[in-house]
């Protein structure tokens, strides 16, 4: 009798460490299935940033193809799209590129589609030099007979001198001033904030570089101060 009990008890000393064996191979395989599922989930490591001295230069052979284009001419939304392929090609995908597209005129802007006449090329060259030249223009275009006065610049012999007064002189900022008598002109003298030309492109690239720049050392700083 006593060797049958010691029978029993054997056997349920030896299932019950079966079963503490097979509950702990449960739990290695849910660890390791564990870490997997997270090495699986890990994202990707992003692809370095091209120096954005290679991004100005694709950005200035882009519009150099263009035909008809100079440097310092306006510049429409169906100029500046193409950029964004180039960009992301290099392995900079401009996460803002809605926005800045948004500040560049549309190809059917008045401003743009007169400039872009021969005439209005003539004087494109002449002003083009002229600070905030097209900003001018553009606002003028939205006062009562603005855009017949843009026309009739066009069409002047010296329709130059007229911006270059408006743009240079303290008689200049006066005529502004008076031009911008209604509410939704009194900023007539200041900037638009819409992107004209290419240089004006290539600041605003700059400043969305110099963010992701920011975003991308932020993870990196942060687990520096951390292991100090």
């Amino acid at each position: 009798m006593l060797s049958t009990r010691n029978d029993q008890l054997r056997r349920r000393t030896f299932s019950h460490a079966r079963c503490v064996y097979s509950a702990l191979l449960v739990a290695v395989a849910i660890g390791l299935t564990g870490s997997r599922s997270v090495a699986d989930n890990a994202p990707a490591p992003e692809e370095p940033l091209p120096d954005f001295a290679q991004v100005e230069k694709t950005v200035r052979r882009q519009f150099a193809a263009l035909p008809d284009y100079a440097p310092g001419d306006v510049i429409s939304t169906s100029d500046a799209e193409p950029v964004f392929d180039h960009l992301r090609r290099m392995n900079w995908q401009v996460v803002d590129q809605r926005s800045i597209l948004s500040l560049v005129p549309e190809d059917r802007n008045f401003l743009v589609r007169k400039l872009r006449t021969a005439e209005g090329r003539k004087l494109m060259q002449q002003i083009k030099a002229l600070p905030c030249a097209y900003d001018r223009l553009d606002r003028l275009t939205t006062l009562p007979h603005g855009r017949q006065t843009l026309v009739d610049l066009i069409r002047a012999r010296d329709g130059y001198k007229m911006i270059e007064y408006m743009t240079t002189t303290k008689g200049g900022q006066n005529l502004g001033r008076q031009l911008g008598r209604r509410p939704q002109d009194k900023d007539f003298n200041k900037p638009t904030g819409r992107i004209y030309t290419v240089d004006m492109l290539i600041s605003r690239l700059k400043s969305s570089y110099d963010a992701e720049v920011q975003r991308r050392e932020k993870p990196n700083s942060s687990s520096q101060s951390d292991s100090r």
